[in-house]
């Protein structure tokens, strides 16, 4: 009964949303550059999702973590939205960001540690762990942005990641593996997904809002499970849960460092604008890279497991280097 009604909600504030959408102008239209789409498409992705999850709090009793996440998210998409509309200075987003992060790293929820490593021993963060959250959170938030250039790939990897993670945890600690909260949060978000991929007619966009909604919860969760499992889950195992996102933000940042660009103007140094530029279909690109997050995400977690911890941490390294030098090839064969 209560999946029924989610549904019905689901499907009530798609219709109103794109009614809305088309009245206060929250729309992306494409261009040349870097809106390289058909048509004119309602960015509603990011308040369908949110509004959805809002719905869970008629049937699920959300436990602190959950409500500190839902109440600061909720500055995010207002201002996501917005941003849609008006086009924010990059440092206005920023501090709403801040303010979204701080709330919930006052209530005790922050990195702590990056983990025990032969040699290296315990790397505990103590005071500069609140800078260090701060910056983790902002890096998969703004990457989350980052990657939103193909249809379902900034949903995705969260969805399948978050997956790996319960299922992990489920394995090797007997706990609930799809509770009734992942259950319709990962139904909303496959909806989402097969909507954009198949259903041209009623494509929609996450736009900033739902990429920075999907990116800083993202980021959130990974924390809150890493401090609830800490016993059994590595901190570098979260760090290749989020690999993909550190990967591409990364690159970005010192690609742009390095030509003397503002760390945030465009260009087409994305992964999936490249590979774009040298011909791969929409599909065949979120086919690529959703293998290839996958991939290395398991590959990491099971050198930590069977290998240790400093291997999974060294190969981690590596893989950033080859991932830097792959795309500097790429780049140099689109031009």
């Amino acid at each position: 009964m209560e999946f029924l009604f989610l549904t019905i909600f689901f499907l009530i504030y798609y219709y109103i949303l794109h009614y809305v959408a088309k009245k206060i102008n929250l729309i992306d239209y494409p261009d040349q550059n870097k809106k390289r789409h058909l048509g004119n498409i309602p960015l509603i992705g990011g308040p369908l999702i949110f509004l959805s999850l809002l719905s869970l709090f008629i049937f699920i009793d959300f436990d602190e973590f959950y409500n500190l996440l839902i109440f600061s998210s909720t500055i995010l998409i207002i201002v996501g939205i917005l941003d849609d509309i008006y086009n924010f200075r990059i440092d206005i987003r920023i501090l709403f960001q801040l303010l979204s992060t701080i709330i919930i790293l006052f209530s005790g929820y922050k990195i702590i540690s990056l983990g025990s490593y032969p040699v290296l021993g315990e790397i505990n963060l103590g005071l500069f762990s609140f800078i260090f959250t701060i910056l983790s959170v902002l890096l998969i938030t703004n990457s989350s942005n980052f990657i939103d250039g193909v249809d379902g790939l900034c949903v995705s990897i969260p969805l399948i990641n978050t997956s790996i993670l319960n299922l992990f945890i489920y394995l090797y600690c007997d706990c609930s593996f799809l509770n009734f909260t992942f259950f319709y949060i990962y139904a909303f978000l496959l909806f989402f997904i097969l909507n954009n991929l198949k259903n041209t007619n009623f494509k929609i966009f996450l736009g900033d809002s739902g990429s920075t909604f999907i990116g800083f919860s993202f980021a959130w969760i990974l924390i809150y499970y890493n401090n609830e499992y800490g016993n059994i889950i590595e901190p570098i195992m979260i760090a290749w849960l989020a690999s993909f996102h550190t990967f591409e933000f990364v690159d970005l940042i010192i690609y742009r460092l390095y030509n003397k660009k503002s760390i945030f103007k465009f260009d087409r140094r994305h992964i999936h604008y490249l590979l774009t530029d040298i011909g791969l279909s929409k599909i065949n690109i979120l086919i690529s890279l959703l293998f290839f997050s996958t991939s290395i995400t398991l590959l990491g977690i099971v050198t930590a497991l069977y290998f240790g911890t400093i291997y999974s941490l060294i190969l981690f390294i590596i893989l950033f280097f080859i991932y830097l030098y792959s795309k500097m090839k790429i780049m140099n064969h689109v031009k």
